[in-house]
């Protein structure tokens, strides 16, 4: 069951992460340093693929065991429900991306300019850790509208 609930975690963040990398790069565009979106970007994906390196080998895990057990005719496993279970967790994480996608946007064009005069990104946590920072933060927090969708008129 913790095999479960990781894999549940971890398809959550792949699709999270997958999804705010596109905002991190128009909240680059928005700042004019498309270079350094894109290689921030780049890190955020790093993320999601080692997450999803880590979750191909559980998901495999789980489906040795369904076979194992049906082979067996042992307890009953049931994959299917393990794997709609995978699907509601992608949803989630597309859901939360879509929930954090203007904000998302808003603070990552800010966090740039940051990075920009910080130099890395340790300095950049440092630098925004400061209460001062967060004052204002509230400013950049934005809910999602259906205007904002491209198939709507």
């Amino acid at each position: 069951m913790l095999t479960w609930g990781f894999v549940f975690l971890l398809t959550i963040i792949i699709h999270t992460t997958d999804s705010l990398s596109y905002a991190l790069r128009l909240g680059g565009l928005r700042a004019r340093r498309i270079g350094l979106a894109l290689t921030v970007a780049g890190m955020l994906l790093l993320v999601s693929r080692t997450s999803n390196m880590a979750q191909g080998p559980l998901l495999g895990g789980m489906v040795d065991q369904a076979k194992a057990a049906a082979q067996v005719g042992g307890t009953d496993i049931r994959l299917e429900l393990y794997m709609h279970g995978v699907l509601l967790a992608a949803t989630v994480g597309t859901i939360l991306a879509i929930l954090l996608y203007p904000t998302v946007v808003r603070m990552s064009a800010r966090w740039i300019v940051h990075l920009e005069h910080t130099g890395s990104i340790p300095a950049l946590v440092r630098h925004l850790m400061l209460r001062s920072r967060w004052k204002h933060a509230g400013y950049y927090i934005k809910r999602p509208t259906w205007s904002m969708s491209y198939f709507i008129d």
